[in-house]
């Protein structure tokens, strides 16, 4: 079964849900992933097999989680410099993924859901392999006011 990436005025409407004030735009063609920390969202389907992934930048992560909690931009920065992560944020984030599982999916494809969240320090090969071989792919920079802006890239085939 394919799955479809969002378009950006479907990632603005469903982000615009959860937080005040969030802005995106299309990654710029000079956008280099190397360097950058990230998080894997890993979304599967009925039978438990990955189907869609969402690459998000840690720091993206992190800013998303801690606004959904009301955690104040300052200790979500502070959170982003020493890598450490509360288990409130934590499960924010994994919320925050599970809500955006909707963008793949449309009246002509199955079900999916929410997986599980991967770091980029323990990605699994079998991870490593899907986001390789991914054939539709759109990516967004995401500001959210007040906490700061990242990566989000949708991957499926």
């Amino acid at each position: 079964m394919t799955y479809q990436v969002p378009k950006q005025e479907e990632v603005k409407s469903i982000l615009d849900l959860l937080f005040n004030q969030i802005e995106i735009s299309g990654l710029p063609a000079e956008f280099d992933p190397a360097g950058i920390d990230w998080i894997y969202g890993v979304f599967i389907d009925d039978t438990d097999t990955p189907v869609a992934i969402i690459e998000c930048e840690r720091k993206l992560g992190i800013f998303l989680g801690a606004a959904m909690t009301m955690v104040p931009p300052a200790a979500a920065q502070e959170s982003v410099d020493s890598g450490d992560l509360s288990a409130m944020v934590q499960d924010s984030i994994n919320e925050v993924m599970n809500i955006m599982s909707r963008l793949f999916m449309s009246s002509d494809t199955s079900h999916l859901r929410f997986g599980h969240l991967e770091a980029e320090a323990a990605l699994a090969v079998e991870t490593k392999n899907l986001v390789a071989g991914f054939d539709k792919k759109t990516a967004y920079t995401i500001n959210l006011k007040n906490y700061g802006e990242g990566a989000l890239i949708f991957l499926t085939s």
